[in-house]
């Protein structure tokens, strides 16, 4: 018997509830800090957290279903009946407005400390790239220009740019999908992702403009995988990417992978060689700039010292001086590394994780599989592969949520892909279960990592993404 997809949401809410709860307050353990946010809160908080999980496990009963949707209907005709009708461009107009505001009152909240670390020498290589560092830069100068503190100035660069990417997001799901409602249900998805909203309001990083050239790139890649045209601005788009950070590398094989067999169903191979040779050039002429300006890309040399003085094993796995092979716990092969994991996932886009399984359990029933399903998977498999165990090998520290943040780009992405081919309905459905509890976990963690809301942060020893020095 096959299972559908609201009964998924329903296990996805029973067990995320359960191991929050369980991790959270019942058994602390510090190796499912993805699951620990409830042991900072309050009780009131707690209640809040309860009644939500109450809430969407009650719409198991049809009847409360029934009046949800009916609910939302009767939402979606009043917006519908407004006198104004949005345009694509008055759409991002009002959308980039909407996020500016609300991010910009985020901003001095969620961030702290002293920025000047961008331009500065701190030998962060995971953390600062040409592109991405001159776009803070300029709007940092140019705020200071206009009388405005540094920090300040720099956040509100950070937020321009987080606004900027909420657009993308709605634009590239827009182009998915065909539907602005569909579209807006992944949109807010996103940025209920806690991967993608902490990124946005002024955080002092360079991640918020990866995210900002990632949404640029998806818009091009999920055209060229509908329509099979468009390879020039995929590369194009995939090349400033890999300006604002080196994490673009691991998009690289999907799109090899995509293009290439697009390219031979359609003969058109000289085409396919001709544009990756152009792209490869391009890499190769500036990769001296990447090299020498661009922390993020000292990691190729990293890699080099590590293989010529045979320490690349040791990232892998221990052994002792009697050949007993120990497992600490940030190398690849322990169980320590994979909890890590698991808990980034978790942390970055519950939510995410959420859609997709339901998309799956949708498309198994309704759907087929279709050349975004597949280019979504290898890019998302390339990601965690790439991101997730590679950062740990360079960097193995527990919790540094920020380099895996547009990770929730890349599962959403793919959990869009599946729902693509089934119905909206379901979608809405399973959508108005998870919403609550997973949005409310992201203000939770959002609220401890500030400070703010009555939540504690947590012990300095298990934050890695704390202001630098």
């Amino acid at each position: 018997m096959r299972v559908g997809c609201e009964a998924v949401a329903f296990a996805f809410v029973l067990v995320f509830v359960l191991l929050h709860v369980v991790f959270g307050l019942i058994v602390p353990w510090h190796g499912a800090w993805g699951f620990d946010v409830l042991s900072f809160c309050r009780v009131w908080q707690i209640a809040v957290f309860v009644v939500l999980a109450t809430c969407s496990l009650g719409l198991a009963h049809g009847g409360a279903m029934s009046r949800a949707e009916a609910a939302w209907a009767w939402v979606g005709r009043h917006l519908a009946s407004l006198p104004v009708r949005l345009n694509p461009l008055k759409t991002h107009l009002v959308i980039f407005a909407v996020s500016v505001g609300v991010l910009f009152a985020l901003g001095t909240r969620y961030s702290g400390g002293d920025a000047r670390w961008m331009s500065g020498s701190l030998p962060l290589f995971l953390k600062r790239s040409p592109l991405a560092s001159a776009v803070l830069v300029l709007g940092t100068r140019l705020g200071e220009a206009m009388g405005l503190a540094y920090l300040p100035s720099f956040q509100a660069t950070a937020t321009v740019v987080g606004a900027l990417s909420v657009c993308g997001l709605y634009q590239a799901f827009l182009v998915l999908f065909g539907d602005k409602a569909r579209a807006g249900i992944f949109v807010a998805a996103s940025v209920a992702s806690y991967g993608v909203s902490r990124l946005l309001p002024g955080y002092i990083e360079v991640y918020v403009v990866f995210l900002l050239f990632l949404t640029v790139f998806e818009c091009a890649f999920v055209r060229y995988c509908l329509t099979g045209r468009g390879l020039a601005w995929v590369l194009g788009a995939l090349f400033v990417l890999l300006l604002t950070h080196v994490q673009a590398l691991v998009v690289m094989p999907g799109v090899l992978a995509v293009s290439a067999v697009t390219c031979w169903r359609k003969r058109r191979v000289g085409h396919f060689l001709g544009l990756w040779a152009g792209f490869v050039v391009l890499v190769v002429v500036v990769y001296p700039l990447l090299r020498h300006r661009g922390e993020s890309y000292q990691l190729l040399g990293e890699v080099a010292r590590l293989a010529e003085g045979g320490a690349v094993a040791s990232r892998f796995w221990s052994t002792q001086a009697g050949g007993h092979l120990i497992a600490p716990l940030n190398v690849l092969l322990s169980a320590g590394h994979w909890a890590s994991v698991a808990n980034v996932h978790v942390l970055v886009s519950s939510i995410g994780i959420a859609l997709l399984l339901c998309g799956v359990a949708a498309w198994w029933r309704d759907g087929g599989a279709d050349r975004l399903v597949v280019a979504s998977v290898l890019n998302y498999a390339f990601f965690a592969v790439g991101s997730v165990l590679y950062y740990n090998f360079f960097q193995p520290v527990v919790r540094d949520w920020d380099m895996f943040g547009a990770g929730a780009v890349y599962l959403l992405v793919l959990a869009a892909s599946v729902w693509r081919v089934a119905p909206a309905a379901k979608l809405r459905r399973v959508f108005l279960i998870v919403f609550g509890v997973t949005g409310l976990v992201t203000l939770l963690w959002l609220g401890q990592q500030a400070g703010r809301w009555g939540i504690a942060p947590p012990p300095a020893d298990r934050v890695s993404f704390a202001a630098p020095g």
